[in-house]
């Protein structure tokens, strides 16, 4: 059975289990590499698809199939009213695969593009805050996951936050206009894309504006429980 990453489309499959742990291990279909995600990142991130040869149907309910899947990952796809297949290397319209597949990328290039202009609009416009009382609700977000939050003195704009065993999990810096949460290459979680990367230990950096809250929380959640 396979499922599919409703962030970034890719496609796995469940090969072991582990009930103690709570893990599964997952094979990704594209390159064959293998990882450990909790159960709870799992049901949040992947869905299940059903897989279709096509020597067992016929073309059109095949077609129709392909199509509903990229509908589900937010693909724009015109109605198909008649198939014809042509040949193992062309689509029903008589384009080439290859061009399919390009046109495919474009689409996701462009609405990653929207996106990131978008955060930016609302990041520009997003007033300038009072630290003190910014932090508050992120430290009280952190600590209500069970993790612990650690302020040096002369460093007022960054929290440490540890776990019970007193391991650091990530930083966050707190800015005029947003805050960062930032940890380690290794810690980025499946599904999940750092807004900046840079030459440190805790090199991926995600930006969040202070209306943020509940979205940092849901990252660092994650965090947690795959590190």
């Amino acid at each position: 059975m396979r499922y599919i990453n409703k962030q970034n489309g890719k496609v796995a499959e469940v090969i072991k289990q582990d009930d103690k742990a709570a893990t599964y291990k997952i094979r990704f279909i594209a390159d064959g590499t293998t990882k450990d995600i909790s159960y709870s990142t799992f049901k949040r991130w992947y869905k299940k698809i059903d897989t279709v040869d096509p020597e067992e149907i016929p073309d059109d309910q095949y077609t129709a199939e392909i199509m509903a899947q990229k509908k589900d990952l937010g693909i724009e796809c015109p109605e198909i009213k008649e198939v014809e297949v042509v040949s193992e290397d062309v689509a029903g319209d008589g384009t080439p695969l290859a061009e399919v597949g390009k046109e495919i990328a474009e689409q996701a290039k462009k609405k990653a593009a929207a996106a990131k202009r978008e955060k930016a609009v609302r990041e520009k416009k997003a007033p300038k805050v009072d630290i003190a009382e910014a932090q508050a609700p992120v430290s009280k977000a952190i600590t209500d996951l069970g993790l612990i939050v650690k302020t040096y003195a002369g460093s007022s704009r960054n929290f440490t936050v540890k776990n019970e065993a007193g391991k650091t999990v990530c930083e966050v810096y707190f800015g005029s206009k947003k805050f960062a949460l930032m940890v380690r290459a290794s810690q980025v979680p499946e599904g999940f894309t750092a807004d900046r990367v840079r030459n440190c230990p805790s090199s991926h950096a995600f930006d969040f504006a202070y209306s943020e809250v509940d979205r940092f929380t849901d990252l660092l959640n994650t965090i947690k429980e795959e590190n």
